[in-house]
């Protein structure tokens, strides 16, 4: 199973590229380097985060010496707060590459810069390097759960059907405990996700003014898988969310049930 989650609206993307641009920065090539415009060298990074919200920095050089010593040279002088995780090559004959990584940040993830090098027929090394930062999509203000929720029906399903009966919360402290749960997860972000070993759990919660009025927020928590949230709020559908890891635990405390079991579904009969 995957789960894709569609591009939320313009937030960010000056913030990554100046991210991706001071990545970039921090690459030291070798002295003697010549900056040039690219031609007959790589032409894109051999591989990229998947995400339609990725800022892209380049800048080539040309450079003395064999690829392999050229980027041994960079690997021994690896840029600052950087972990190289990644070495290898590519598609394109002669290409080989190093990628060096930093931790996220609450406006960006996905940082990286990936250094790429062909030997060029003429002797020298063609070296390009890319500074890759994704920005980080919020969670608009007004998806939350509305407050006048008096009732919450909480119900576990696997493969869509009921395993325990319906759990119906009236206690406002514990509604509220719950709300907070989920108005606090992030949103899941832009992009393409595999999501294994989703033997097909659900918790739905369920949230109302009262017994028998309509549906006000519902969220569809998924425990396996992706560990999404699906979110709708009064009837309209609402960006998917991450359930944090520890979303699960607190909400099994605050509802007083037991955890679902994190191994595969049981065979049916």
């Amino acid at each position: 199973m995957s789960i894709v989650a569609a591009a939320a609206a313009f937030s960010g993307p000056q913030q990554a590229h100046e991210d991706a641009a001071a990545l970039l920065a921090r690459v030291h090539v070798p002295p003697g380097s010549q900056q040039y415009s690219g031609a007959g060298g790589p032409s894109a990074p051999p591989y990229h985060p998947d995400t339609p919200n990725l800022a892209d920095v380049s800048r080539a050089w040309i450079v003395s010496g064999s690829r392999d010593d050229v980027l041994g040279w960079i690997a021994a002088h690896r840029p600052a707060g950087s972990t190289l995780t990644a070495r290898g090559t590519g598609s394109s004959i002669g290409l080989a590459f190093e990628g060096f990584q930093w931790p996220v940040t609450s406006a960006e993830i996905d940082r990286l810069v990936l250094v790429e090098a062909v030997q060029r027929s003429d002797g020298p090394t063609a070296l390009r390097a890319d500074g890759l930062s994704a920005w980080v999509v919020r969670r608009s203000a007004a998806e939350r759960i509305p407050p006048r929720a008096r009732v919450l029906r909480a119900t576990v399903t696997l493969q869509d059907r009921p395993v325990r009966p319906p759990l119906v919360v009236r206690d406002h402290r514990r509604i509220r405990r719950v709300a907070s749960l989920l108005d606090s997860l992030p949103l899941f972000q832009p992009g393409v996700a595999a999501c294994p070993n989703d033997p097909g759990y659900r918790v739905s919660l369920a949230f109302r003014r009262t017994a028998r009025g309509a549906i006000s927020a519902l969220a569809i928590a998924n425990p396996g898988g992706c560990a999404d949230v699906q979110f709708e709020l009064h009837g309209r559908h609402e960006p998917a969310l991450v359930a944090t890891s520890g979303f699960f635990p607190a909400l099994y405390r605050v509802l007083g049930i037991t955890p679902i079991p994190r191994g595969p579904a049981p065979r049916a009969p």
